[in-house]
């Protein structure tokens, strides 16, 4: 099977000084060197090799561009590896990263764990779990039909750092996932990258969250809300939604929208919230920077 063309762009979030040169207290995050290992525009790596798995590129249910890798999964499989894909930069060292983000659907609502993500030092994702396969959990999916955006802290399995030189990850069911019915699982956007903090609290990445774009949530130590505020200019056309948190219940009701075009400063819409998502109309080019911070 042949490797994806590499995709790449860089999206650095966080905050250091704000447009004035006077220093700014807060939490920060720099997301910085955003790999795309794979588009799911084309099957992954496991067709017609695993019995009662069959998948495919998908163009009718998918997230971003125009496919998503489909996973059937009929009732008589029970556990085990069910796909696995080829990283786009073969023998990839997994120190040089801190998430793997991707978008997952499901036909049938997932507990925490009922599925893995792992990575291979082998091309044909054949290990077990050791010093040359490590996986994450991934988190509970409670909606089907569902697009969620899943950002997994590759340190939460300290020994992925083992993994030196992949050159296959893919989804492993660890529980059965039905005996009822045949059970479908979408994956799109595979992404590796680096998310970096500064400051004595962090802005919270979730693990999953229905939202597309990047969310972050005001640190949990701090009362809510803060504010929001950006010390660049946007190098693309960005939509920002801020959203509330007034009763603690974190249910995160949408406040307000802004439609922020090429060069405009967030902060000339500041917004005291308790979690934001700023989703990029376009990939940015290389060396373009987005940064991103919260001021209690």
């Amino acid at each position: 099977m042949a490797r994806e063309d590499k995709q790449k762009n860089s999206l650095p979030i966080g905050i250091e000084i704000n447009r004035d040169n006077r220093a700014t207290d807060g939490a920060t995050v720099v997301l910085s060197g955003v790999d795309i290992e794979h588009t799911c525009e084309a099957a992954w790596g496991s067709v017609g090799l695993i019995a009662n798995v069959t998948t495919t590129a998908d163009a009718s249910v998918y997230k971003v561009g125009a496919k998503s890798a489909k996973h059937v999964v009929a009732t008589a499989f029970t556990t085990g590896h069910i796909a696995w894909a080829l990283p786009a930069d073969a023998a990839t060292d997994m120190a040089d990263y801190t998430h793997v983000t991707f978008y997952i659907l499901s036909t049938k609502v997932l507990t925490a764990g009922q599925l893995k993500i792992g990575f291979d030092n082998a091309a044909d994702f054949s290990g077990a779990e050791g010093a040359t396969h490590r996986s994450l959990d991934i988190p509970a999916v409670p909606a089907i039909n569902t697009w969620y955006r899943v950002r997994l802290l590759l340190s939460n399995n300290a020994d992925i750092a083992d993994i030196t030189s992949m050159d296959s990850f893919g989804i492993t069911v660890v529980t059965d996932l039905s005996t009822t019915g045949n059970e479908t699982i979408y994956i799109d956007d595979v992404r590796f990258c680096t998310y970096t903090h500064t400051g004595s609290s962090q802005i919270d990445i979730p693990a999953i969250s229905s939202l597309a774009g990047d969310v972050f949530q005001v640190p949990s130590e701090w009362a809510r809300p803060a504010q929001f505020v950006s010390t660049n200019i946007l190098p693309v056309d960005a939509q920002v939604t801020f959203y509330g948190d007034p009763d603690g219940s974190d249910t995160y009701p949408e406040m307000d929208q802004a439609y922020l075009e090429l060069g405009q400063y967030l902060d000339d819409h500041p917004r005291a919230c308790s979690q934001i998502q700023v989703e990029l109309q376009t990939d940015m080019g290389a060396g373009d920077e987005f940064r991103l911070g919260v001021v209690a």
